[in-house]
């Protein structure tokens, strides 16, 4: 969660460097309520679909979508999201 009404512009997602390569494919999504597409939530990038090394960082762009929740969804049923950590970005506001 960031906070409400924030400008995004991009999201980074960091995959673990340990173990679990699970995140291909993966969707970054950006609305005003929890959830992928709740809230007037907007989709930033497409669906990311590559091959995604263990440690690696990798950038979704946002296009200045506005906000309050950011969610990083594993689409498909039964799979297991393990990330390192995830970077939200967008202008400073005051």
């Amino acid at each position: 969660q960031v906070a409400d009404g924030s400008i995004i512009t991009s999201v980074k997602v960091t995959n673990r460097g340990d173990c679990c390569d699970r995140l291909s494919p993966y969707e970054v999504w950006v609305g005003s309520a929890a959830g992928a597409t709740s809230g007037g939530a907007q989709r930033c990038g497409g669906t990311r679909q590559e091959d995604y090394g263990l440690g690696e960082t990798f950038t979704t762009a946002c296009e200045g979508y506005l906000g309050g929740y950011v969610t990083v969804l594993l689409p498909g049923g039964s799979r297991i999201l393990n990330l390192a950590e995830v970077e939200v970005f967008g202008p400073a506001q005051d």
